[in-house]
C-alpha cells in the first residue's frame, strides 16, 4: 500500500476555515483513462471557476433560465467549486437566493457567498447536480411569548430557512440577546434581569437565508 494525506476543510459564511488532515494507507491502482474535453464553463448567466483540473471534469448544462446542471448529482468534485450567477440589467437581486434540486425534485436553499459585488451572485458546490436561482418574497414569522418571567421567541422561515447571523433584539432599548436553536425555531431572549411586571418596548430583527427582513 501507498501512504496518503485526507484533508477535510469546512467553511462557514463568513469564511471561517477548519480544517482536519488524516493520514491513510491505500492501496495503490493504476486507472487509465483520458479526461474529456474541456467543455464551455457559462451559459447565460452562469459561469463555474475553481481547479483547472477539476473543471477539466464538469459540464454545464442549461436546464432554464435560471436553472443549470453540473454533471451528474452523483459526481462528487475533487477540489471545491464556484458557481456564479450574473445579475441581469434591470434585474432586482432583493430575495434572489441559490438552490439545488434533490432526489425527488424538491428544492434546498443554499448559502449565498457573502461580500460579493451587487451584479454577481456565487455558491461553493462539491459536487455535481441541478441548481439555480430563485426568489422569495415571504419574510420570516415572528412571535414572541413570556414563560415564568423570561421572554421566547419562535422564528421560521418556510422557504429559505433563518440566516442565524442577522438576529438581533432590544428590550426597552437594551441589548438582549435572542439565542436562536435551530432544532427549536427560536429560543430565550436572554438579559441580564428578567423583565418585570407591565409593558415593554421588544424591537427584533431578523432575515432569511435570501435577505428578505422582518422587524
Amino acid at each position: 500500500g501507498e501512504d496518503a494525506l485526507l484533508t477535510i476543510e469546512v467553511i462557514d459564511r463568513a469564511g471561517n476555515v477548519a480544517a482536519v488532515t488524516v493520514e491513510l494507507t491505500v492501496e495503490a491502482t493504476t486507472i487509465e483513462q483520458e479526461a474529456p474535453p474541456l467543455t464551455d464553463l457559462s451559459w447565460g448567466a452562469f459561469s463555474i471557476y475553481g481547479d483547472p483540473e477539476t473543471l477539466t471534469w464538469i459540464s454545464l448544462e442549461g436546464k432554464g433560465t435560471r436553472e443549470v446542471m453540473l454533471g451528474n448529482a452523483l459526481d462528487g468534485f475533487y477540489d471545491r467549486i464556484t458557481l456564479s450567477y450574473r445579475i441581469q440589467d434591470g434585474e432586482d437581486r432583493t430575495g434572489l437566493y441559490w438552490y439545488t434540486r434533490n432526489g425527488k425534485g424538491n428544492q434546498r436553499p443554499l448559502w449565498t457567498v457573502p461580500g460579493e459585488p451587487d451584479s454577481i451572485m456565487s455558491c461553493y458546490l462539491q459536487r455535481g447536480g441541478t441548481y439555480g436561482i430563485a426568489r422569495d418574497k415571504t419574510p420570516p414569522v415572528l412571535w414572541i411569548s413570556k414563560r415564568s418571567g423570561k421572554l421566547f421567541f419562535d422564528l421560521r422561515d418556510s422557504e429559505t430557512g433563518i440566516d442565524d447571523s442577522t438576529v438581533r433584539c432590544t428590550v426597552d432599548g437594551r441589548t438582549a440577546i435572542p439565542e436562536y436553536e435551530y432544532e427549536e425555531d427560536g429560543g430565550e431572549i436572554w438579559m441580564p434581569e428578567n423583565p418585570g411586571i407591565g409593558a415593554h418596548l421588544i424591537v427584533f430583527h431578523a432575515a432569511n437565508r435570501a435577505g428578505i427582513e422582518k422587524t
